[in-house]
């Protein structure tokens, strides 16, 4: 088996750094890309079991991001998990384990797991 020149470039170029395509990357918290997808995925969450929307039982407007990370496919997939507080102030938050497929422009949220966790 011959490998070309063309064939090896894009695998040194991955090892260098630090993961191989299609692997997952971390992203910093505060990457200026993650609000949009944050607005993206609470605007997309499905109704809560209660059939409430989330926005309007949490805060959608002061999302924390706990963890972001990113995986390039045939576009990008951004694994994100974040909180929202509660609405009434008692200490309450949602946290949602998300993640949103950002096909060159074309968003989907392909994964939504929320819980409601209490102090």
């Amino acid at each position: 088996m011959r490998l070309t020149l063309a064939a090896i470039l894009p695998l040194c170029a991955s090892a260098l750094a630090g993961s191989m395509m299609g692997g997952w990357s971390s992203m910093s918290p505060s990457d200026p890309v993650l609000p949009p997808l944050i607005s993206f995925a609470c605007a997309s969450l499905p109704p809560s079991p209660t059939s409430t929307p989330y926005s309007t039982t949490f805060d959608v407007s002061a999302p924390h991001v706990v963890s972001a990370r990113r995986q390039v496919v045939a576009g990008v997939n951004y694994g994100i998990v974040f909180t929202l507080p509660k609405r009434d102030g008692r200490g309450c938050e949602a946290v949602i384990d998300a993640v949103v497929y950002d096909r060159f422009g074309d968003l989907s949220l392909t994964k939504a797991e929320v819980k409601e966790v209490c102090e």
